[in-house]
């Protein structure tokens, strides 16, 4: 809001050196602003999901636990990315929407199976957290049909609140926290299952 109120006199439509310059920082603080609010906003992620692992495992936190899971998020966002924006451009309307769904689904259910590897055992490097999301995320998917049913069921009610309610987009914050009170319980229900589960094949 500061960077715009900064800006808000600049004519867009006239052209000169000191406009040309003053646009450019205007894009630049955008940009810094904006990459520093979603770093910040993946920290915090970070800090709160390690946090809840150790809990349920009993593990004691370490600065070098924070840091290396840090850059296993780090390693693991990048290419989730890159596939949802495929999915954003490559497909449209009901598509991409039934696209996204099953994508946030999987990236979260993957997601917890790797962070679950990666907190139960201390010596597991980045690599191998990786590779057991998928080694045992999908080689173990039978045991998870319940919950995955569960969590299409949740989002499939959610897309129907957007309807239902359509001035749900003016929310502003609080639509977040209205998503927190819908989806937080479920997750948090869905790290005790996976952990239960995983330890009773294990």
């Amino acid at each position: 809001m500061r960077v715009a109120q900064n800006f808000a006199s600049v004519n867009p439509y006239s052209v000169s050196p000191e406009n040309v310059s003053v646009m450019k920082s205007f894009f630049a603080q955008s940009i810094a602003v904006t990459v520093g609010l979603l770093f910040v906003i993946f920290v915090v992620y970070t800090i709160i999901q390690g946090l809840a692992w150790l809990q349920i495992l009993e593990r004691k936190h370490t600065l070098r636990y924070f840091t290396r899971f840090f850059l296993l998020h780090l390693a693991w966002l990048i290419p989730w990315l890159v596939i949802m924006w495929f999915f954003i451009v490559g497909l449209k309307g009901t598509f991409a929407t039934v696209g996204l769904t099953i994508l946030g689904i999987l990236f979260t259910y993957l997601t917890f199976i790797m962070q679950h590897s990666f907190v139960r055992d201390p010596h597991l490097g980045i690599r191998k957290a990786l590779g057991a999301a998928f080694s045992i995320g999908i080689g173990r998917i039978y045991l998870f049909i319940i919950p995955l049913l569960l969590a299409a069921v949740v989002f499939i009610i959610w897309s129907q609140v957007w309807r239902l309610v359509p001035q749900i987009e003016n929310l502003g914050f609080g639509l977040i926290i209205l998503a927190s009170l819908v989806f937080a319980p479920f997750l948090a229900w869905f790290k005790f299952y996976i952990d239960k589960l995983l330890a009773a094949f294990a």
